[in-house]
């Protein structure tokens, strides 16, 4: 679907909790992995290319485009463990994030 958007011209970004980390090689127990998301098997999203640097973003990353208004018109978010509703280790309900 995201080479498709490309191709068609749509933004898009793929931000993932952990994402900055994991590049680095210090992906932790749930947190995101560079495999989490299925782009950087393709060769357009391999490690130096345009397409990862452009589309495949941290969380943090996307919380800056939001107060930002730069979101793109598609947005994929996978928030880090505690808080991506996984089930077996995640909770409905995170009182970290919720507002009062």
């Amino acid at each position: 679907m995201a080479i498709r958007l490309t191709e068609q011209n749509v933004s898009w970004a793929w931000y993932s909790g952990g994402w900055n980390t994991a590049v680095l090689g210090h992906a932790g127990p749930r947190c995101s992995s560079t495999t989490t998301s299925r782009s950087p098997y393709y060769a357009n999203f391999a490690d130096g290319t345009s397409g990862r640097a452009d589309h495949l973003k941290d969380e943090q990353d996307f919380y800056t485009d939001v107060f930002g208004g730069k979101l793109p018109a598609v947005t994929f978010i996978k928030p880090l463990g505690p808080d991506n509703e996984h089930p077996g280790y995640a909770t409905l309900l995170n009182r970290s994030t919720t507002r009062r």
